[in-house]
């Protein structure tokens, strides 16, 4: 009866003795069995041959640890025939041959290992009463079966990074039971048309629009519906939107500058004079250029700069890319823009955002030295820094040519992704300066309104499922007066027309899966990078 309480199972197990310690609980037991059966031929024994020993490490109790001194016996197999004279009885459901633990407790760290890993999965095992160590976290993780996955109908494909810029793999989901279902080393097409060779009963495969992942799907799965998900088709899109931009910045940054500013002005400069030629000298700019341009890297000038001249001097892309070590994208990018491309970084003043209103009243009131804003704001309570206060002031005015005072920008220049993802985006709530810079740039820029026009009309196809409008979208975006970046866009589609027109049609996305790859990149994060693929495999399918 005491056995299968603390066991919860009747097993032929005897308690002898119970004890307690600061250091946890021994548990003394011994088998009860009247008979064994041979581990090799299964054959029935009662003639017992001698008595040992077994240690046990059970579940915590009360978060303590709980050792189990197992009495078994040895027994004499009476098959002569047998190879194996003398066996030791085993207790089927406790612990396994040779397990220094029982199935119970292993089972509780392999659930610790599924979750944590190995080191933080060992601090935490030990907190509560199961000490373990780390590798040995990772080798119950590495011992667990794999559970069969069952019949595939609807899977997804997406690619993930090992290391990133290097190593890739690819993950298969299944988007039916919402489960990752496997990972393969490579995100080579030969890779994945084994493995769908190997699963011939799936009818549709989601995938995103590279090239490798459509090639395997043909010739992997031949009869397998290929859906091309919806997400990766509006990031195309907008990309494609992008492109239009870079080759038509110089010309929207001198629309953006070129608009009066408010009346509200500031006398003077708030960085000291030797800090305004130094800036002048580090960048080489004068302030119209540096608007302009936006915050661009010397670095990055620099290579912009070699490669125009490189393209000048009649150099390949390849070429350019293996004498300055940039990318091929990166060269075809700065060859295709006219200015050099750069990405501003929005500042962050969270600390500065309550106290805006008062910045804006005490400039007004004619407090302009930032010693001063800094010293009022303090005995308002601000707790912030004297140089967060400088980077918003300076953040936030600009010279005027004319008059050598600070005056508050009315728009700021953006960087073309950030243009991108204006203009495709949905513009029935635009506030007074989005529809300034949108007028603006429509008159500057009328190539950049005609791809604008087509990239939302692209999108609203897309999240209506309109497939019957996806022709004509096709032959207005082919037209000639359309930027060539968004032609190029509409001919990768017609290359993968199945696919998209089955994206309008199917429910089926990769949406999951990017949620899977989340999960995934986690993993490694919280095991350092450090883990294999086999170890992630073991993590993400096993527990899913």
């Amino acid at each position: 009866m005491l056995a299968k309480l603390l066991f919860g199972h009747d097993f032929p197990v005897e308690i002898v003795s119970f004890a307690s310690a600061d250091a946890g609980f021994e548990i003394n037991a011994k088998t009860s069995a009247a008979e064994a059966r041979c581990t090799e031929c299964n054959a029935l024994s009662k003639t017992i041959h001698s008595r040992y020993y077994r240690v046990l490490r059970d579940v915590p109790l009360i978060s303590k640890p709980v050792v189990l001194r197992l009495q078994v016996r040895r027994f004499k197999c009476g098959n002569t025939n047998c190879p194996r004279q003398i066996f030791v009885e085993s207790i089927e459901g406790l612990a396994k041959r040779f397990q220094r633990s029982t199935l119970r407790s292993v089972d509780m760290q392999r659930e610790i290992s599924l979750s944590l890993g190995g080191e933080a999965g060992a601090r935490l095992a030990k907190s509560l009463g199961l000490p373990i160590s780390g590798d040995s976290l990772l080798r119950r993780l590495a011992s667990i079966e794999r559970l069969p996955s069952g019949e595939l109908r609807v899977i997804g494909v997406d690619d993930w990074a090992l290391r990133r810029g290097q190593t890739y793999g690819t993950l298969i989901c299944d988007l039916e039971r919402r489960r990752p279902v496997a990972m393969l080393k490579t995100r080579s097409a030969e890779a994945l048309i084994e493995w769908l060779k190997a699963h011939p009963e799936i009818e549709i495969i989601s995938r995103d629009r590279a090239g490798e992942y459509a090639r395997a799907a043909a010739t992997g799965a031949p009869q397998a519906i290929q859906i091309a998900d919806r997400w990766h088709l509006l990031r195309n899109s907008t990309e494609a939107l992008q492109k239009v931009i870079e080759l038509k910045q110089a010309e929207i940054n001198a629309a953006i500058t070129s608009i009066p500013c408010e009346k509200s002005a500031v006398p003077g400069d708030f960085r000291p004079m030797e800090q305004q030629e130094q800036s002048n000298i580090a960048t080489g700019l004068n302030d119209v250029e540096e608007l302009s341009l936006g915050k661009v890297s010397a670095s990055k000038a620099l290579n912009y700069q070699a490669v125009q001249e490189l393209s000048t001097k009649g150099y390949s892309q390849r070429s350019i890319a293996r004498t300055t070590g940039l990318g091929r994208a990166t060269v075809r990018k700065y060859i295709e823009s006219k200015v050099c491309p750069f990405r501003k970084t929005p500042l962050r003043p969270v600390r500065l955002i309550k106290f805006k209103n008062q910045i804006q009243s005490l400039i007004e009131n004619g407090v302009t030295g930032i010693t001063d804003i800094f010293r009022r704001l303090i005995d308002q309570g601000f707790d912030g820094s004297y140089d967060m206060v400088r980077r918003y002031l300076k953040s936030r005015f600009k010279s005027s040519p004319s008059t050598g005072k600070k005056v508050i920008r009315e728009l700021e220049v953006w960087s073309s992704r950030k243009t991108a993802w204006f203009l495709a985006s949905s513009s029935k709530s635009l506030s007074s300066k989005d529809e300034i810079r949108l007028n603006l740039i429509s008159q500057a820029c009328p190539d950049v309104r005609i791809a604008a026009d087509l990239t939302i009309s692209f999108g609203r196809l897309i999240r209506e499922r309109n497939k019957a409008g996806f022709g004509s979208w096709i032959i207005a975006a082919a037209e000639a007066c359309v930027p060539k970046p968004i032609r190029n866009f509409a001919a990768s589609l017609l290359r993968d027309r199945d696919a998209v027109e089955a994206a309008l049609e199917q429910p089926w996305s990769n949406g999951q899966l990017e949620g899977q790859i989340n999960r995934l990149k986690m993993l490694k994060r919280q095991m350092y990078g450090r883990a294999n693929i086999k170890l992630l495999e073991c993590r993400m399918v096993n527990a899913a």
